[in-house]
């Protein structure tokens, strides 16, 4: 039998698959490469073994690119951060900075709710959910888990005084002592994004998509705390407004999705 990621040892919400693969009868398992999580890491192999089985460990790099958020999480304890923005033709955001703009169409949509769909968490700043009210969540695509963990970055506590209902699966971030004791679900920002990354990793956070605008994301980028971008270049024209994030590497990836072009990014 062949595996990509070694079986692991430890029962959750199913049991053990290394204790259920040596009852199989198997002579000999291949594993890709050995499970980074310390509840199984390298404990699923020894279970086989013990039962007799026969095991090849390749550790090659093709189980981390089927996987990167899974294997980063667990190797830098931080979670793998994913730039998006979506762009005009022309390399603007938004038509102004209190402008909602829609530039995606409806294929260019369900790709993005794809991608957010395989994260744990989506962020954005305050001016982002002032500007656009975003719902965060995975719509245009079946999901049979939970709902990304939805996170905004408010220093100054602007939405302390909102309306806004943030009970559902929402965490703010900011550096207004007040704002922070005010809510059970705001925190105080002690250590700038690089502390929100690992407050965001204690709760089991093993990916986070950042859809803030160009600000929020240049901070990362400026910061060096990304390890993959998405710019989708649409077929809109704007002329004038908000610039986007522009990436000075070359594409890991190119592939037309609707109206746009999506760029691939990885922060070698």
């Amino acid at each position: 039998m062949y595996v990509t990621l070694e079986p692991c040892s430890s029962a959750g919400k199913v049991g053990s698959c290394a204790k259920e693969m040596s009852t199989w009868g198997l002579r000999r398992v291949v594993v890709g490469s050995i499970d980074p999580n310390p509840t199984t890491n390298g404990q699923g192999i020894a279970l086989l073994k013990a039962a007799g089985v026969e095991v090849d460990v390749l550790n090659t790099n093709h189980s981390a690119c089927l996987n990167p958020e899974f294997y980063y999480y667990f190797q830098s304890k931080k979670p793998y951060v994913q730039l998006k923005l979506v762009v005009s033709k022309d390399g603007f955001v938004s038509a102004g900075h209190h402008k909602r703009t829609k530039l995606t169409d409806a294929r260019a949509d369900i790709d993005v709710h794809q991608e957010r769909a395989a994260k744990s968490a989506i962020m954005i700043g305050s001016q982002t959910l002032l500007v656009d009210q975003p719902q965060l969540t995975v719509r245009l695509v079946a999901i049979d888990h939970q709902q990304p963990m939805r996170v905004v970055i408010d220093r100054r506590g602007r939405l302390q005084n909102s309306h806004f209902d943030f009970s559902n699966r929402w965490i703010i971030y900011t550096e207004n002592v007040a704002f922070a004791n005010q809510n059970h679900n705001v925190y105080l920002m002690t250590h700038g994004l690089a502390g929100v990354l690992r407050h965001l990793a204690q709760q089991n956070i093993q990916s986070v998509m950042i859809e803030g605008g160009p600000k929020l994301m240049n901070a990362f980028i400026a910061e060096n705390l990304w390890q993959e971008m998405l710019i989708y270049e649409t077929n809109a024209t704007l002329g004038s407004g908000v610039p986007g994030v522009i990436c000075k590497q070359m594409p890991e990836s190119e592939t037309r999705v609707g109206n746009a072009l999506k760029r691939r990014y990885i922060n070698n």
